[in-house]
């Protein structure tokens, strides 16, 4: 199975196990008991839809793995996992979503579906990931 992105942008980012969190927030944990991996050089991928961690990341969070989805990758289709939800932040945003478990010699891959959680775009020249410039750069959502 061949996973070929494309993308030049990589940004560091942290990823928090949701669960971890929730117990924190309902005074089951510690907030040191939070498992979380930061990774430096994420790769931002908008021809992919999912955020993408490789299996080392999502064994280090303790994820559970909740079913599976068919996916289109550069040598045909695959099926891959589909793990539960983690807190994603980027620069000062954060999202919640589901994680595709992908082989640990694959970047951890930012696709088009975070990006617009987290409102951020890349610009014209294609070197940055900035905040929308539809709105001033703010994070923001649509429920129109």
């Amino acid at each position: 199975m061949e996973i070929a992105v494309r993308g030049s942008i990589q940004v560091p980012i942290r990823v928090d196990n949701i669960g971890d969190l929730l117990n924190v927030q309902r005074g089951f944990f510690k907030a040191e008991l939070v498992r979380s991996v930061s990774i430096p050089d994420a790769l931002i991928a908008p021809a992919t839809t999912c955020f993408a961690l490789p299996a080392r990341f999502v064994k280090q969070l303790k994820l559970h793995r909740f079913g599976t989805r068919k996916a289109r990758t550069a040598g045909g289709f695959a099926f891959f996992g589909i793990y539960e939800p983690v807190r994603l932040t980027i620069f000062d945003r954060d999202c919640t979503l589901d994680v595709v478990k992908v082989p640990d010699g694959c970047p951890v891959l930012v696709g088009s579906l975070p990006l617009r959680l987290l409102d951020l775009n890349i610009d014209p020249s294609g070197q940055r990931l900035g905040g929308n410039p539809d709105h001033d750069g703010h994070p923001m959502i649509d429920l129109a």
